[in-house]
């Protein structure tokens, strides 16, 4: 653990890594040689007192930006929620923007992109797909084809009737392969 004063130069890597979270570009930027910063950006990390700098410098902003896993949540939400028919009204083959006072607040969230051009409006909005793949992925919903082992003393005497009983227990936990592999029994969850 490293004591005493930073130099001024620690500090303002510190504080330029805070622009993009890259050591290599903040040891740069901070005046340490572009020949090595890779390494003593690298080094620099390591010492408590500068991860200490970040760490309340990433605490400020977020205070001074009131981030919140709860407001991040509620915008992903948004996304993946948000629906075309707040942000547009159409009948037959006239399509057109909703007033900004008719469009909820939460569906402004999903607009990644409205134009006007040549006469023709242009919408696009952000992925719903990926906002909910991060949603499921925070709410840990994706099971992903984990394979679980589990020892078994002399596997290769495990009574048929029991194995199958084992499968079908499994299966109700959305387990969809369940084998004998070398003495092990092997379980592969289902991916969603």
């Amino acid at each position: 653990m490293a004591t005493g004063e930073l130099t001024q130069k620690r500090k303002n890597f510190a504080l330029e890594y805070l622009i993009d979270l890259c050591a290599k570009d903040a040891a740069i930027r901070a005046g340490y040689s572009p020949k090595t910063a890779k390494e003593i950006g690298y080094a620099l990390l390591q010492d408590d007192r500068i991860q200490r700098i970040i760490s309340t410098e990433i605490e400020k902003r977020k205070n001074r930006l009131d981030l919140t896993a709860d407001r991040v949540l509620e915008e992903m939400a948004a996304v993946a929620f948000g629906s075309v028919t707040d942000i547009l009204d159409w009948e037959g083959e006239e399509v057109k923007l909703k007033s900004r006072e008719d469009i909820p607040q939460h569906a402004l969230a999903s607009i990644s992109e409205i134009r006007l051009r040549e006469g023709d409006l242009h919408l696009k909005m952000h992925s719903k797909i990926k906002a909910l793949d991060m949603l499921g992925r925070y709410m840990d919903l994706w099971a992903g084809g984990k394979k679980i082992e589990v020892n078994i003393i002399d596997g290769k005497q495990l009574n048929e009737q029991l194995f199958d009983k084992l499968k079908r227990v499994v299966a109700a936990e959305k387990v969809i392969e369940a084998e004998i592999v070398n003495d092990k029994l092997q379980i592969t969850e289902e991916v969603l």
